[in-house]
């Protein structure tokens, strides 16, 4: 029954955000052609690239992850397997691009317990230094940001303490969870490396720019670019951690636009939120089209298997 009812829930949601998708593209359509008009082939070009570039480093971000579990990996097979999976968590389930992903790593050989480490390693990192860089650019930029989002969701000082409590205790209870069952070398062995941090802080920027490349056309006042880039941060992973929302469609949109509100009107900037999420799409199709002429990672595997076996036969 529980099962169902997020199975609902995930639908109800998509039908809802197409819903008004398209009762904002037929209330507001005059505004939407002006604002399509503002921005040119060149910045929406320039947008998607940044998209492309950040999308390549989560590709890496991933093989590197999979290199350390022990799974091997080359930066092509990474590419496919990546690319092939992504387009599965638009699914409402956001599990599917998951679950391919442990499909095609068991076919090519690698132990579960591998492919359990390179996969929480990969997400520990990416929500981990997306959610600093969040914190800490959009600080920098805006001190007050965060009370302001508070304020508008109902969220009362009671309420920061009993989350910070809530935290306090997680981590305490975390902390003693890991020294008494000696999880501590599991946990440092999925520690990110430097040049695998490197890759995330460009990925975020790269992120946070194709988004902020669109504004100045729209904003009354010059926007920082690492305002845009920890705003990104945060619509990033608030998307994520929303089980109900394919993808963070919905979730990602209402952030970026509450951010955006003091420097651009706010049907402007819900439109370029959209925006940039169909240029996110767009940049998948095309980051996934090679793949289509590629032969599949795991079917290379099982041929190399069946040689060696044939090999030893003779």
């Amino acid at each position: 029954m529980i099962d169902r009812l997020k199975t609902i829930a995930k639908w109800g949601w998509t039908l809802a955000i197409l819903a008004i998708v398209v009762w904002f593209c037929v209330t507001r359509w005059e505004m939407i052609v002006k604002t399509m008009s503002l921005l040119s082939i060149e910045m929406l070009v320039l947008a998607t690239i940044c998209i492309i570039l950040a999308k390549l480093g989560l590709t890496m971000t991933m093989r590197t992850a999979a290199v350390g579990a022990g799974v091997p990996l080359t930066f092509k097979e990474a590419y496919w397997i990546y690319n092939m999976t992504q387009l599965a968590k638009y699914v409402p389930g956001s599990i599917w691009q998951l679950v391919g992903r442990v499909v095609i790593l068991k076919r090519r050989g690698a132990a579960v317990s591998a492919i359990r480490d390179a996969i929480l390693s990969e997400h520990a990192w990416v929500v981990s230094t997306a959610s600093i860089m969040a914190v800490a650019l959009i600080f920098i930029a805006k001190p007050m940001f965060f009370l302001e989002l508070s304020n508008n969701v109902g969220f009362s000082e009671a309420h920061w303490l009993w989350a910070l409590l809530g935290l306090v205790a997680v981590v305490i209870l975390g902390v003693a969870a890991v020294f008494r069952n000696r999880l501590l070398p599991w946990l440092w062995k999925l520690k990110p490396s430097g040049p695998a941090l490197v890759v995330l802080a460009l990925t975020w920027v790269l992120m946070g720019m194709s988004y902020w490349v669109t504004l100045a056309p729209f904003s009354s006042a010059p926007i920082p670019w690492y305002y845009a880039v920890g705003v990104y941060c945060l619509a990033y992973v608030a998307g994520f951690l929303v089980p109900f929302a394919p993808a963070g469609l919905g979730v990602r949109e209402v952030i970026l636009t509450f951010a955006l509100v003091p420097f651009i009107p706010s049907e402007v900037a819900i439109l370029l939120a959209s925006i940039n999420r169909v240029l996110y799409f767009v940049a998948e199709l095309i980051l996934v089209a090679p793949c289509l002429f590629w032969e599949r990672p795991d079917a290379q595997a099982a041929q190399v298997v069946q040689e060696a076996e044939a090999s030893e036969v003779i």
